[in-house]
């Protein structure tokens, strides 16, 4: 079996690598937590492996067998203390109860229908101990976002790899489907090289957005209390202005 995600492990690290502001704080909360931190959707490491280096005991999920690779690869010669496992957030089934769950990078997004939002969440609690914590984070679907106009190609961002004159650049088009509440993107990688660009790739991905208080009824229906809803990283409270949502859970 193959997954949607497979085909990113080879850029991911690449058009991620400005990526940061959560890190310290995934990394403050797994140590805080002093027990068994579980990272849902690792991907090649970006989160896991700073809480491992951190002294937290950390497992790490994912469904791309590629990914799993790149993260074993990296960890492999730096000797860090980090469990990779290849499996469904849907359906875990793990010998161990974790003091800490978390989601980052809208993970739990990928999660098209609501069965499997809520299929995940059972799964969830089922391995979170009964004082733990489960962390999601979503990003807010705002009116600019949801007014683009679709298919048109918009700027992302540019990426410096070296400090030479090679860089990426990131450009995307996007298809909203309202209904149903889903995202589907094309996302054009650029490598550019001296001032031109060298190379062109292009990835697919969709994600379902989730208003807040759609995101409220979902957790508490699945047997989540509300702890903490941030709306940055830095543990600000959630506002009108807020970008992200950051959800701080607790099982009933």
């Amino acid at each position: 079996m193959t997954s949607d995600f497979d085909s990113w492990s080879e850029i991911y690290d690449i058009i991620h690598a400005d990526l940061t502001d959560d890190i310290k704080f995934y990394v403050e909360e797994a140590v805080f937590s002093n027990g068994r931190t579980l990272e849902i959707g690792c991907g090649t490491g970006r989160v896991a492996i700073p809480m491992a280096q951190a002294g937290a005991n950390v497992t790490a999920i994912d469904i791309s067998e590629t990914m799993l690779k790149t993260l074993s690869r990296k960890i492999s010669p730096e000797n860090i203390a980090l469990k990779p496992i290849r499996m469904d957030m849907r359906t875990l089934s793990l010998p161990d109860i974790f003091d800490l769950i978390i989601i980052p990078f809208h993970g739990f997004q990928s999660l098209l229908q609501h069965e499997d939002q809520v299929e995940c969440l059972e799964s969830l609690r089922r391995h979170l101990t009964r004082n733990g914590t489960l962390i999601i984070n979503l990003f807010v679907p705002d009116r600019n976002m949801l007014e683009q106009e679709q298919n048109k190609i918009y700027f992302i961002k540019n990426v410096p790899l070296t400090d030479d004159d090679r860089s990426i650049t990131l450009w995307h088009s996007s298809h909203f489907d309202i209904p149903n509440q889903i995202i589907t993107t094309r996302l054009f990688i650029d490598f550019n090289e001296s001032g031109r660009i060298v190379e062109s790739q292009v990835r697919d991905f969709s994600l379902r957005y989730i208003h807040r208080y759609e995101a409220e009824y979902l957790f508490k229906s699945s047997g989540f209390e509300l702890k903490n809803l941030f709306g940055d990283f830095e543990r600000n409270n959630f506002g009108p202005n807020s970008e992200e949502m950051i959800w701080e859970l607790s099982p009933k």
